[in-house]
């Protein structure tokens, strides 16, 4: 679980990597990735990618974005929610990352601390001050917080 949240602008995330079965927790490097223009993935500007899922298929999703020419089609993977964040200001989510919807909000948020993210940017937080307030109060959240923007 994990808290990811955009703006039109840029896109943050906790460091918090949870092992729903045992309840082990770990801190990682990161849950979003700057990606390259690509026809096989988004071919109109460079995006961000923020991921809620498995770490296996992140890596997985993660590895095609970033070099698609290397994979003869779309690897499979299961459930795995995304948040993207184009050059461009559009925002996308995806629980199929093949199939992006558009989100037309000023901000969105994924994950299990995405209600308190959305809370608190409702009230005019920036995006790593909504990360920071949703790692007080969900428990599958924390660690510390990476940003990337545009």
């Amino acid at each position: 679980m994990t808290t990811v949240v955009c703006n039109k602008e840029e896109m943050s995330c906790d460091l918090q990597f949870t092992n729903t079965a045992s309840g082990n927790k770990w801190k990682g490097k990161t849950k979003i990735y700057k990606f390259s223009p690509h026809p096989d993935t988004y071919p109109v500007c460079e995006f961000i990618v923020g991921f809620a899922g498995s770490a296996s298929q992140i890596i997985t999703i993660a590895e095609f974005f970033s070099a698609p020419d290397n994979f003869n089609k779309a690897p499979k993977v299961g459930p795995c929610l995304g948040l993207v964040l184009t050059a461009k200001g559009q925002i996308f989510m995806f629980d199929d990352y093949t199939k992006w919807l558009a989100v037309n909000e000023p901000y969105h948020a994924i994950g299990s601390g995405s209600d308190y993210a959305l809370g608190a940017m409702a009230l005019g937080a920036t995006t790593k001050e909504a990360v920071k307030i949703a790692s007080k109060h969900d428990s599958y959240s924390g660690m510390g917080i990476k940003t990337l923007k545009f």
